[in-house]
């Protein structure tokens, strides 16, 4: 009796230990039938994405047993991507986790810009729930801009030209994209002038599209600004061609020099209500064109004449905020001097001031880095403001104008509106062209150089 108790009891004991066994192989091979299906899937859509033979598979466990699938891009030549491979495994390294889950390292391709692939790296991950998994996290990971024939990542330093204003012409671009954003009030353009722009080329990240460069920036009490997309209009000339559109690196061709004597007639403080309109009539009348200098609080005070001066083909010029001597300011009070104007046309024209000239002419090297754009001087100062009539204006003009001259007058003596047609008159007898200063200097300008007439430059 106690024999046949003991030989059912162990009857018993191996059938549950049976099922028990036969439990847990089933739920294994449940879960590696749902682990192969998520993994085939996974697999199956980066075939779909990136096409098979683009990327190269590699499966690890981490110490926490968690499976690690990691696809490695490849490049033309059927090689590993080893920067971005590099940067995925040693993301999959890190990965730690306390319990049994899938995790898969994948990454979006894209055309990004001429000669440029974006790789968008990704982490999924799937935890074990029963006999699945289920898909429970995804995070996202910088883009890396590749270029498709070198297979570098591509850095600022990989695409600016290494010429020595490339920095100062990003920073100018940078700030024009943050201004036409039309998100920053006037009051706000102190903070823009403290901003803290790109300088270690060969460490900054960026982003490249056909129309675009979107590089970081750090303005002070704007946090929720992180980058800035600069045009790359903005930057002809100084991005490298061939990650550049056809269209875009065609570069702004300059104009035919003309022949004969040409003179550039500057206004500066305006725009004034009352003597602005009475110098665009003259102009007008003779068919002159002709720089304006204008100070940012007077384009405020008086709106519609800036547009009126670049709608009837002058130029127009930045001469600061409101007239300080911009040697005895900061750098930072500098910026804000000039951004402020900066806004302040842009506003009313959608078009930003390409010359500077400091008021007083006054300029040494730290103002002329903190201006941030070429500088615009002059040959001959008429002195309208201590003349009290018009012909010794003239006067102080036909004596002293020479072919590719720079003639420095104000828009806001009446003195000055009453010499003109006079002015202009005798100078067009004696075979001048009248000419906007860009025009008459008609070559590529750089940053922190002064100009004084058609041939005369200095860097500053």
């Amino acid at each position: 009796m106690n024999c046949k108790i003991l030989w059912t009891s162990l009857v018993a004991i191996v059938v549950v230990i049976g099922a028990v066994f036969g439990f847990f192989a089933y739920q294994n091979y449940e879960l590696g039938k749902a682990r192969d299906k998520v993994a085939k899937d996974v697999e199956r859509g980066m075939d779909q994405k990136n096409g098979r033979g683009n990327f190269h598979k590699v499966e690890q466990k981490n110490k926490q047993n968690s499976v690690i699938t990691a696809f490695i891009p490849v490049l033309k030549d059927k090689s590993d991507n080893q920067i971005l491979k590099q940067k995925i495994l040693d993301a999959a390294n890190k990965e730690q986790n306390d319990r049994d889950n899938l995790v898969f390292f994948t990454f979006d391709k894209q055309k990004t810009g001429n000669g440029v692939e974006g790789y968008r790296l990704k982490k999924v991950r799937y935890d074990q729930v029963g006999h699945h998994y289920k898909r429970v996290l995804e995070k996202q990971f910088d883009q890396q801009l590749i270029d498709v024939d070198t297979g570098k990542v591509l850095t600022l330093g990989e695409v600016l030209n290494s010429d020595p204003d490339a920095l100062l012409e990003l920073k100018l671009a940078m700030q024009k994209a943050v201004m036409a954003e039309k998100k920053w009030p006037i009051e706000k353009m102190a903070a823009l002038g403290k901003a803290k722009y790109p300088d270690r080329l060969s460490e900054t990240s960026i982003n490249l599209t056909d129309k675009t460069l979107t590089v970081p920036i750090s303005i002070p009490n704007y946090p929720e600004m992180k980058h800035v997309a600069v045009p790359l209009s903005y930057l002809t000339g100084h991005i490298k061609p061939k990650y550049l559109a056809a269209e875009t690196a065609k570069k702004k061709p300059l104009s035919p020099p003309n022949r004969g004597k040409k003179i550039a007639l500057t206004f500066d403080d305006g725009p004034s209500r009352k003597v602005t309109p009475r110098v665009l009539a003259l102009l007008k009348k003779y068919h002159a064109k002709a720089t304006f200098f204008v100070l940012g609080s007077e384009v405020m005070e008086n709106p519609g004449l800036v547009k009126q001066e670049l709608l009837e083909g002058h130029e127009v010029g930045n001469h600061s905020w409101s007239h300080p001597a911009l040697t005895k300011l900061s750098s930072a009070d500098v910026s804000e001097q000039i951004l402020k104007t900066q806004l302040a046309v842009y506003e009313q024209t959608g078009y930003f001031p390409e010359l500077v000239r400091p008021p007083y002419g006054a300029v040494h090297h730290d103002t002329a880095l903190a201006i941030g754009l070429p500088l615009a001087q002059w040959t001959v100062d008429t002195e309208d403001w201590k003349y009290k009539s018009g012909r010794l204006v003239t006067n102080k003009v036909l004596k002293n104008a020479s072919n590719g001259g720079i003639i420095l007058m104000h828009d806001i003596h009446e003195t000055t509106a009453d010499s003109l047609e006079e002015t202009l008159k005798q100078l067009k007898k004696q075979g001048y062209q009248f000419v906007t200063v860009s025009e008459l200097l008609n070559r590529k300008l750089e940053i922190g150089h002064e100009y004084f007439d058609a041939t005369q430059e200095k860097a500053v």
